[in-house]
């Protein structure tokens, strides 16, 4: 498995785990974004609550590299919490 592989697979897995964790935002789109400087893949999400709409860039490893100025503090704190238990549920390390 590459190192691209092993990154996407990490972020399936966080994602599934904000997706379960996350009941009052849905996510409505997934895209991954390669980032060559860093050799790394990002993933951007989009989330839905109602009519308004909020993208995150995370990467592998749960950390947000990027976020709206106007993104909820609740669905950042959401986020984080989630990172954090699947992190230590599944003796992931950052």
């Amino acid at each position: 498995m590459n190192q691209y592989e092993h990154h996407t697979k990490l972020l399936d897995n966080l994602t599934r785990a904000l997706e379960t964790d996350i009941s009052c935002y849905e996510i409505e789109h997934i895209e991954d974004i390669e980032d060559e400087e860093r050799k790394v893949i990002l993933r951007l999400l989009n989330f839905s609550r109602g009519l308004s709409e909020h993208e995150i860039l995370i990467n592998p490893y749960g950390q947000i590299r990027w976020m709206e100025e106007d993104t909820p503090p609740d669905l950042i704190q959401q986020m984080n919490n989630s990172t954090i238990c699947y992190t230590h549920e599944n003796g992931t390390t950052i």
